[in-house]
């Protein structure tokens, strides 16, 4: 049997923040995303395994299965992603992007960057806070 990826805390925390917010605000693809997961040292020191897209994708179902969206996968690890689901289930793009981009390592191009700092001027702002519209 092939060795197989090793699901870290950090990797989880990538699928659920994919399944809430997809790449959109990282400029990068799944592909790009499950290289720089397999190239990160793993926490015991062990050599990493490559991560294939498809396991990936359906770590991602696992969490859109535990967010009640239509065509999840039930058979999340609940030792494992349970807990990252349960942590964050709250958190925002805002506070999960920073978190993600730093787990990842990547450098963000700056034309995303501007279309996140765009996005958060819209979505933030004190009007939306308070139900009035701009």
């Amino acid at each position: 049997m092939a060795e197989q990826h090793c699901w870290t805390e950090d990797d989880d925390l990538v699928a659920f923040y994919l399944s809430r917010h997809g790449t959109r605000f990282l400029g990068m693809g799944e592909a790009t995303i499950a290289k720089a997961l397999s190239e990160r040292p793993l926490p015991d020191g062990g050599r990493p395994v490559d991560m294939p897209v498809s396991s990936l994708l359906k770590r991602i179902q696992n969490f859109n299965y535990l967010d009640g969206k239509p065509h999840g996968l039930s058979n999340f690890a609940p030792n494992k992603s349970g807990p990252i689901y349960e942590q964050y289930k709250n958190a925002t793009i805002f506070e999960l992007r920073p978190m993600v981009i730093q787990v990842l390592g990547l450098p963000i191009r700056a034309g995303v960057e501007r279309s996140f700092k765009e996005f958060c001027d819209r979505f933030s702002s004190p009007q939306r806070e308070h139900g009035e519209r701009s």
